[in-house]
């Protein structure tokens, strides 16, 4: 599916230099390409196409062989309206490509028996895809995906609910769809947090407190959040569950803010006060990093934080697991968190880190000792180091990195040659790491160890990284135990495209890193390939 930009000016679904790059460069050859929603029509809008039959046919000479439309009026663009059988009257397109893209769609539809059976059973397609063992998988994945950000004072885990009264508190305590997230299986059953709670013994009531959009100041009523402090007030534990609906993130989501949507905020600041010390546990469901207000500040009011993304029908269940303390959180961000909007793309990404930052002759600003700064905001309030690191995710045990071994499996000519190009390297394990750790806590749990590196400096005809994440692996340990995890480091986890677009290893020394998120590598030694 061509994408809804333009490159090099150009419109993807217009674009035969991208489309045949894409069939004869890189392998897609007789695939069927698929219009995104109306894109067709966009290259009139985009004031390419002088109309709608040559807006098909510049879409079928670029090699769009499917045309997708979302709406339902007969004036809308497509193939399916009869503006490509114009272009074919008008000449703007020949008969034999025409044939080239109807060969392609029918050679995947005989793939597809669609002839053969043309109709779907649709309840099968249920039964067969909603079974046991994949609600197990949706389960185990939501579990190892969820990030505990934040645990002061070892709020969590809660232990045994049996007989405790809990407060669920949120626009989202009950909203499947945002803990499903969108294009999702439909009839599905999707557990909440609620249900999920009640299953192990708990009293639970639930309050919605005020909506997850719309203008802060009315979307959060005074009645609902008066009924939300007084359940707060009166419960052992008080969960909020909140973040984004729906409709507030994912496809034609886009937002200006980091914000949580709504009444969530003042929400937030309501209830963690009237809970008057007692445990309040922030559950985020949601699709993007969310800030909590001016420099971050009303999570001084939480115990525990838990980044629950969208963790799909066993969603409530997985939850649950984790804040009971039956399974132990591994999750980890697999991106840096920023403290506010304005940080976006600012610098905050140290496991990708080009030239982002300032050098300063005083190291004044720097955030480690090797001399790293972050670019300077004129508004003090933020730090410019991200809210949490990429990597970063707490465990309710204690892991203490020891040793750090790396073993090249091949020679150094092997990896660079004359030019520096190994396409058909690709794949093949380079470096065998080695990474032992220490569980110092009173617990089992899986640690993620994430292995960086930062490539040798004046080497090559691109910027070198200052840190990139290129491997890691899971490694589960015992309570006392000193495991050790190995980690293959493939040929394309070190290369870097050139200028040219050719994956290419630079030659030099190496500082590999190993730690549990990019801001934490206790481990490091030096590699000369």
């Amino acid at each position: 599916m061509p994408a809804h930009q333009t490159v090099h000016d150009v419109p993807c679904h217009a674009n035969a230099w991208l489309m045949q790059t894409l069939r004869d460069g890189m392998g897609f050859g007789a695939g069927v390409a698929l219009s995104d929603c109306d894109d067709v029509g966009q290259t009139y809008h985009a004031r390419m196409a002088a109309n709608r039959s040559h807006a098909a046919a510049l879409a079928l000479i670029a090699g769009v062989d499917w045309d997708l439309q979302c709406g339902t009026n007969p004036e809308e663009w497509g193939y399916g309206n009869g503006y490509l059988a114009e272009a074919l009257d008008e000449g703007l397109v020949l008969p034999e490509v025409l044939d080239a893209s109807a060969r392609r769609v029918l050679q995947q539809k005989f793939a597809a028996r669609l002839f053969d059976e043309p109709y779907a059973d649709t309840e099968g397609v249920k039964a067969k895809l909603d079974t046991p063992a994949h609600r197990s998988l949706a389960r185990e994945a939501a579990e190892q995906g969820i990030v505990l950000l934040q645990n002061t004072n070892s709020t969590l885990p809660l232990g045994n609910l049996t007989g405790r009264r809990l407060a669920v508190i949120g626009p989202l305590t009950n909203d499947t769809t945002a803990l499903a997230g969108s294009y999702v299986l439909s009839g599905a059953h999707v557990v909440t947090v609620p249900e999920a709670l009640a299953s192990l013994g708990a009293t639970v009531h639930t309050e919605q407190g005020c909506e997850s959009s719309g203008d802060p100041l009315t979307s959060c009523s005074p009645e609902g959040l008066a009924r939300a402090t007084a359940l707060a007030a009166s419960a052992d534990v008080t969960l909020l569950v909140l973040g984004d609906g729906d409709g507030e993130c994912g496809e034609w989501g886009d937002r200006d803010s980091l914000e949580m949507g709504g009444g969530q905020l003042p929400l937030l600041r309501a209830v963690a006060s009237a809970a008057n010390g007692k445990p309040v546990v922030l559950v985020l469901v949601h699709g993007r990093p969310q800030t909590f207000g001016p420099s971050n500040n009303a999570l001084a009011g939480v115990g525990a934080v838990l980044s629950a993304w969208r963790p799909g029908e066993e969603g409530g269940t997985a939850i649950v697991s984790i804040l009971t303390g039956a399974v132990n959180p591994s999750g980890k961000l697999t991106q840096s968190w920023p403290r506010t909007v304005g940080h976006v793309g600012g610098g905050g990404a140290p496991w990708l880190q080009r030239v982002r930052g300032k050098w300063v002759a005083n190291n004044k600003g720097c955030t480690s000792a090797t001399g790293r700064c972050f670019d300077k905001y004129a508004d003090s309030r933020y730090d410019a180091t991200p809210l949490f690191g990429f990597g970063f995710g707490l465990s309710y045990t204690k892991f203490a990195y020891h040793a750090l071994r790396v073993a090249p499996l091949l020679p150094a000519a092997a990896l660079i040659g004359a030019t520096g190009y190994r396409s058909p390297l690709v794949g093949t394990a380079v470096w065998n790491v080695t990474v032992d750790i220490a569980n110092e806590g009173g617990i089992e749990g899986v640690e993620v160890i994430q292995l960086y590196v930062q490539d040798p400096a004046g080497q090559g005809p691109f910027v070198p990284y200052w840190r990139r994440l290129v491997a890691f692996g899971r490694v589960r340990c015992a309570a006392g135990e000193v495991c050790s995890c190995a980690i293959p480091v493939s040929w394309e986890h070190l290369a870097q495209f050139d200028g040219e677009m050719r994956l290419r290893v630079l030659s030099g020394s190496y500082r590999v890193f190993a730690g549990g998120s990019a801001e934490d590598t206790p481990l490091e030694m030096n590699v000369v390939v």
